[in-house]
């Protein structure tokens, strides 16, 4: 069993970027040699107790997670690896925050999935899940472009805006989408009707940003 102490770990760009590139490019002992360097920080993200509350303290759980990190990342072709290789190669030091942000979203998804581990429901029948906290301190610096760099607006002041003001759909399909996840996945991820209703979200969560930010500005496609 870990305990609920908070533990940093972080994985330098200059040992994930051979290991990234190596995976993308099918390399087996470059993915299981990434699957292993990266395994301590993803348990420690899955053991935060912010995060997935007492499912924190549950070495089993926070396995599952790490395996669930595992699926997404060789999903369609290491797709998401792709998009890490692209972090990497723009922004130093941004690689693992990237990687976390994957691992926190999928803990709190699996978190909510497992609801019945957390406690029992309220007396008005409505299923107790984990607090959700969507915008993790490590984002603010991943927001898109068109959303981050807005009349010089800081990143922690978009973050904590968007905390305080959007609705919780919006905030966790923007996260989702942010950190890879494409609207049909988004959709399954939220119960959505459909992967429109999850690009309508996060256009929406986008476009509030910038009328905060840059009132001048119309709202924009994606």
């Amino acid at each position: 069993m870990r305990s609920h102490q908070r533990v940093q770990i972080v994985v330098p760009d200059a040992v994930l970027a051979p290991l990234v590139g190596g995976a993308v490019k099918k390399d087996e002992k470059a993915w299981q040699q990434l699957l292993a360097v990266t395994y301590p920080g993803i348990l420690a993200v899955a053991g935060r107790w912010d995060v997935t509350g007492q499912l924190s303290t549950s070495e089993d759980d926070g396995h599952n997670i790490f395996l669930a990190v595992v699926e997404r990342l060789h999903a369609q072709s290491f797709r998401r690896l792709g998009l890490l290789q692209e972090v990497l190669a723009r922004e130093v030091g941004a690689g693992w925050s990237w990687l976390a942000t994957v691992a926190r979203n999928t803990a709190l998804n699996y978190t909510r999935y497992h609801a019945e581990q957390i406690g029992p429901s309220t007396p008005q029948g409505e299923i107790r899940f984990a607090k959700l906290t969507p915008f993790p301190d490590e984002l603010a610096d991943l927001l898109p472009e068109s959303v981050r760099v807005i009349r010089n607006a800081a990143a922690h002041e978009i973050q904590a805006y968007a905390e305080r003001n959007l609705p919780e759909d919006q905030l966790r399909a923007l996260l989702m989408w942010i950190v890879g996840f494409d609207f049909p996945e988004i959709a399954g991820q939220l119960r959505l009707a459909s992967a429109y209703k999850a690009d309508l979200l996060v256009r929406a969560a986008t476009n509030a940003l910038r009328r905060r930010f840059n009132p001048g500005e119309p709202s924009a496609d994606l």
